[in-house]
């Protein structure tokens, strides 16, 4: 909450890679209240495993920002159980 994700890529980064094996598990990534700011082609976030949940919300997004926001997978797979998640964005 109320922090600042800065890239510093050159080229593609993404910001998070979460994963979980089962969609009852209780992990996941939450940034509340950020500003998303830096270089690069970046991507909010790419499925690690199977059902990976990330939540942007109430956030300040830079241009860097790719327009598709999220990557499938890491072997451009897509999957039913992947929750991403952003709200409130300010572009």
């Amino acid at each position: 909450m109320n922090m600042t994700i800065k890239s510093v890529a050159k080229g593609l980064s993404v910001i998070t890679a979460h994963g979980r094996e089962e969609v009852s598990g209780k992990s996941g990534f939450t940034f509340f209240h950020c500003n998303v700011i830096g270089s690069g082609d970046t991507y909010l976030g790419c499925a690690w495993k199977n059902s990976p949940r990330v939540i942007f919300a109430s956030t300040y997004m830079g241009e860097h920002i790719n327009d598709q926001g999220w990557l499938n997978g890491m072997y451009g797979e897509s999957n039913n159980n992947q929750k991403y998640g952003s709200n409130h964005l300010l572009i």
